[in-house]
């Protein structure tokens, strides 16, 4: 996948959280809301500033302020992230406030990343180098998330079919083979016959 659009993906994944969060009640529904959105910020940050933002630097000079800006708004947002999961769970005042300040930054984030360093990005990498650091960052994401990822069932489904032909091909030789000998046997037969009718 490209790493734009897995980027993107993990922006839209959080902002559905935390309208979840804005749409419920609070109580354990909400906080199970909040950890969530703490771990895919923190998982994000991370695969970012690992991976992406290396690879950003090093494709182009004019990105360079732009990484270290997005750098100071990760700051920022961990610090958020890790004063919410130091709450105290039978504490709930004060969290709407909290999240809705972490909502307000990530978005200022997602904004200018989305609206400026992404673009350029497109601009100074191409798909195929894309595809490469999206693979990457699924990779990594997955790990963090503690998941495995399965092989690709093309992959599976091909060397089934390869299996299979290659046991016809075994099947097959053998009686074309001894068609042959049959055919050459029956010639063979015909040119006595002929001998003798000489």
């Amino acid at each position: 996948m490209d790493a734009i659009e897995l980027l993107k993906r993990d922006h839209q994944a959080v902002t559905e959280l935390f309208q979840r969060f804005s749409a419920g009640k609070g109580g354990r529904a909400g906080e199970a809301v909040v950890a969530k959105i703490c771990k895919e910020l923190e998982v994000h940050a991370q695969i970012e500033e690992e991976i992406f933002y290396p690879a950003v630097r090093k494709a182009d000079s004019q990105l360079e302020e732009q990484v270290n800006e997005a750098l100071r708004e990760h700051a920022e947002v961990k610090q958020q992230v890790a004063a919410l999961q130091a709450r105290d769970a039978r504490e709930s005042s004060g969290l709407e406030q909290e999240v809705t300040a972490l909502q307000q930054n990530v978005e200022h984030h997602v904004t200018e990343e989305e609206g400026e360093m992404f673009l350029r990005v497109a601009e100074v990498l191409d798909e195929r180098r894309r595809a490469q650091l999206g693979d990457q960052l699924q990779e990594r994401k997955d790990a963090l998330m503690g998941r495995t990822r399965r092989p690709a069932r093309r992959a599976r489904s091909t060397s089934r079919k390869r299996a299979s032909t290659r046991g016809r091909r075994a099947t097959t030789a053998p009686r074309r083979k001894t068609a042959r000998r049959k055919t050459s046997g029956r010639k063979t037969a015909r040119k006595r016959a002929r001998g003798r009718g000489r």
